[in-house]
């Protein structure tokens, strides 16, 4: 086995690392549920057994022993620094390399295809019969026939993903792997759109970044740019660079940031049309939400990762698009909500301060506050339609169909 120093890239998981390694299965060993330091002297067998089986999918006793030789800093090392382990067994999978470009985007259902058709005379690059029966069967026949296509595809990456599991030296790197890019996952609809999905520390900052650089692209009279960001800190230089340059080109941003700020807003010429906002409330604001415009074509995004460079660097973090329509509206109101408070907002001036905002009358809620009514409403209309009864359907004589 290979040690090396901890990759930068991946230094956090050393910790959850040693956590793991000092918890033990129910009534199997006495330093259960002891999340205290372990030292040289009680790493043993049982608890390299026990690390193996938690960051990877297990190892043969002798490979265990020899994880039990090592210290506890030296196998949390070889775990995360992962690059430094060969690997070179492992083959890659093998595209089918068969591709249509006119199934690109794949509908997600018949019904869908079927009203592609419909409108456009052709689907999945097949034009509808022009006249007799069954007109779109031709439609329905390639849709079928990809599904099907594409669930032996799919079904192929996951017996791929067995294999590495029993071959590979680097357990952590593949289970990761396995876990992030939703490979776990053999129903082919599962599957499809995991690309969507922006982990660190491999793709979220160039994603946010490009999106930055997109909406200020994009930025005109008659299309402006909006970006709008909800976390608990932005710390990441890049990323406060790339808004000050979206903001020197009219792009207007609001920024709600619970904590630390790198970013000044309102400086003339550099960020003038940047606003940066901080809840202090009853409830501690955690959530991450990020918005952007897009010329009309928004886009929602909501996870685990702030803007500080350990999170977008050096973690293992993810954000996930918001596409359903009702979850927008939520993550609309919600902005909308914090951005229009006047009771519990704070509001960064261009030096650095913060001055509470004030509101128009004494008895204007709280953006929480008037969140908490928001909530009360809708559970009061989920218990009224659950009490609601069933309308009572009239029997049908079935004996004349």
């Amino acid at each position: 086995m290979h040690i090396g120093s901890i990759s930068s890239r991946l230094g956090a998981l050393a910790v959850i690392g040693f956590l793991m390694a000092s918890q033990g299965q129910a009534g199997h060993h006495d330093w259960q549920d002891d999340l205290s330091p372990i030292g040289a002297e009680d790493w043993n067998y049982d608890r390299a057994a026990h690390l193996i089986e938690r960051a990877g999918f297990g190892a043969t006793p002798a490979e265990i022993e020899a994880l039990a030789a090592m210290t506890p800093d030296e196998i949390v090392r070889w775990l995360v620094n992962y690059e430094s382990v060969p690997n070179g067994n492992l083959p890659a999978f093998e595209h089918s390399g068969i591709f249509e470009p006119g199934l690109d985007p794949f509908p997600p259902s018949r019904p869908a295809t079927t009203a592609l058709g419909r409108a456009n005379g052709e689907a999945l690059g097949v034009r509808v019969k022009p006249a007799g029966n069954r007109r779109l069967q031709p439609v329905v026949n390639k849709f079928f026939y990809w599904l099907r296509a594409s669930m032996l595809e799919t079904r192929r990456v996951a017996y791929w993903w067995g294999g590495r599991m029993l071959a590979t030296e680097r357990p952590l790197e593949e289970k990761m792997t396995l876990f992030w890019h939703g490979h776990f996952a053999t129903i082919e609809s599962k599957v499809r759109d995991y690309r969507k999905m922006l982990p660190a520390p491999k793709s979220l900052k160039k994603a946010l970044l490009a999106k930055i650089e997109r909406e200020m692209e994009n930025h005109a009279d008659d299309t402006p740019g909006l970006i709008q960001f909800k976390m608990n800190a932005l710390e990441d230089t890049e990323i406060a660079q790339a808004l000050y340059r979206a903001s020197q080109v009219g792009v207007q941003i609001d920024l709600i940031i619970r904590d630390s700020c790198r970013l000044r807003p309102g400086i003339p010429g550099l960020s003038e049309t940047i606003r940066v906002i901080s809840i202090v409330g009853r409830f501690l604001e955690h959530g991450r939400i990020y918005y952007f415009r897009n010329c009309g074509d928004e886009e929602y995004f909501i996870g685990s990762a702030d803007l500080m460079k350990r999170n977008l660097e050096h973690r293992v973090e993810a954000v996930a698009p918001i596409e359903d329509p009702a979850m927008r509206a939520e993550l609309r109101l919600l902005l909308d909500t914090y951005l229009d408070d006047r009771r519990s907002a704070w509001e960064m001036n261009p030096d650095g301060s913060y001055v509470q905002l004030q509101p128009a009358n004494e008895d204007e809620p709280s953006s929480q506050n008037r969140l908490i009514s928001h909530a009360d409403i809708r559970v009061k209309e989920a218990t009224r339609l659950k009490k609601r009864k069933p309308k009572v359907m009239k029997r049908r004589n079935l004996g004349r169909l």
